[in-house]
């Protein structure tokens, strides 16, 4: 009796230790039984049937999600993700003269093309490089939370939430979200320019939280008309976080940026060779001209000197100094003596 007492305690024990629940604040759990859910559990002590029901828990928190993941994730250098690493969302957006411009007009948004905008606004974009056709780098965050903790509020969560490939419900609602999300992207801002969606940045956000809205079912298509069931989730906030020109344009952009730095030099280097030439050239007229008006001086002063009939002599003379000894005519010996005695003439006359 002892034994079997002992037993039955311990047997009593293990059934309330696997039975009892807990539920964090913050959260709510679910009770399935045969694959149907049957009650909802708020934090506090709660008691379930073994081995008969099981339990999803649900937050009750903001889920904010950075898609398609987090910075520190992200792969941008590649084309094909490096393991553990995610590609972000790439859009490639139209040239300006291809593209589409959101214009507020009479309280509202309208689209335009490029001839039909402002000339002020077309000269702008004309010297700007991203309103060429370029790749852009998207990061989007999605912020939502249940609907409520209520039974017919976590009912259609379960209904239209539904667990595939090992993900809970929570895990499949960002998936569905993040599939939305890349493909509102490509339809919103492929058909504008990188700067365009830049600017527009807000109104964008604005349309993508909408169209994430049709999808949980908060609002109708404003196309069909028609309303999907809802989710039981609230939609808090969506926005578009940045746009990063993608790495080729960075790599454009670097090798444009050296283009213009090798131009620079090279000009910088030319001035600094036609400077030098310049100065150069200067220094050489200046020595011409002193040098002529050297010798224009010496030449008036021989002309002012030679009127005198003296001087004109020794001039011939001096001439003839320098001249006769570069000769070797065949004179007489006593012809000799005589220049000679010219020539010493001559000097002795000039000093």
């Amino acid at each position: 009796m002892s034994l079997w007492f002992a037993f039955t305690v311990l047997w009593a024990i293990l059934l309330i230790f696997l039975a009892y629940t807990p539920v964090k604040t913050g959260s709510i759990a679910v009770v399935f039984r045969f694959g149907k859910s049957r009650r909802i559990l708020h934090p506090g002590f709660n008691l379930i049937i073994p081995f008969l029901d099981k339990v999803e828990h649900y937050s009750t928190q903001v889920h904010q999600h950075e898609l398609p993941d987090e910075p520190e994730n992200i792969d941008r250098l590649h084309d094909v993700a490096d393991p553990g690493k995610r590609l972000p969302f790439r859009i490639v957006h139209k040239g300006k003269s291809d593209a589409i411009f959101y214009m507020e007009e009479f309280g509202g948004w309208r689209e335009k093309r490029f001839q039909d905008l402002p000339k002020e606004i077309q000269d702008s974009m004309g010297e700007d490089s991203m309103h060429a056709p370029l790749t852009s780098e998207i990061a989007v965050v999605v912020e939502w939370h249940l609907e409520g903790t209520d039974r017919f509020s976590i009912s259609n969560f379960i209904s239209n939430i539904s667990i595939e490939e090992g993900r809970d419900r929570e895990a499949e609602v960002r998936k569905r979200i993040e599939d939305m999300v890349a493909r509102a992207l490509q339809e919103f801002l492929g058909p504008v320019t990188l700067g365009h969606a830049s600017e527009r940045i807000l109104f964008f956000s604005a349309m993508l939280k909408e169209r994430i809205e049709v999808l949980v079912g908060k609002k109708p298509n404003p196309i069909t008309g028609l309303q999907e069931r809802p989710w039981g989730i609230h939609i808090k906030d969506t926005y578009i976080k940045s746009v990063y020109p993608g790495r080729r344009v960075n790599e454009a952009r670097a090798d444009a940026a050296a283009a213009v730095s090798k131009k620079q030099e090279a000009i910088r280097l030319a001035e600094s060779e036609a400077q030098t030439k310049r100065v150069k050239a200067e220094a050489d007229a200046y020595a011409e001209q002193m040098k002529g008006e050297g010798e224009a001086k010496r030449i008036s002063a021989m002309a002012e000197v030679m009127r005198d009939d003296n001087a004109r002599f020794i001039a011939i003379l001096d001439v003839a100094e320098q001249v006769l000894p570069k000769t070797q005519p065949i004179i007489l010996q006593g012809v000799n003596d005589v220049i000679s005695n010219i020539l010493s003439l001559g000097q002795i006359n000039r000093r």
